[in-house]
C-alpha cells in the first residue's frame, strides 16, 4: 500500500500555485494569520496544536511548515 504522504509533493507546490493562484493566496494569508499575527493564543501553543494534529492525522508537512524549530 502506498502511504498517504509522499515528501516529494513538496516540490509540485509552485505548480499548484500557478494553476490556482487564488485559493493559494488564501490559504497562505489564512496560515499566516494563524501562526504570525498576534492573537489569544502564544505561538508556542499554536505549535503545539500543530504538533498533536500532525501525530494525529499522520501529516508530518502540517507541523514542519508551521513551526521548523520543533
Amino acid at each position: 500500500m502506498k502511504p498517504y504522504y509522499d515528501p516529494a509533493d513538496l516540490k509540485r507546490i509552485p505548480e499548484l500555485v500557478k494553476l490556482a493562484p487564488q485559493a493559494s493566496a488564501s490559504f497562505f494569508a489564512f496560515e499566516h494569520e494563524v501562526y504570525r499575527a498576534p492573537s489569544a493564543l502564544p505561538l508556542k501553543t499554536k505549535e503545539l496544536i500543530a504538533v498533536a494534529t500532525a501525530h494525529v492525522t499522520g501529516l508530518p508537512l502540517l507541523h514542519r511548515r508551521s513551526c521548523p524549530k520543533i
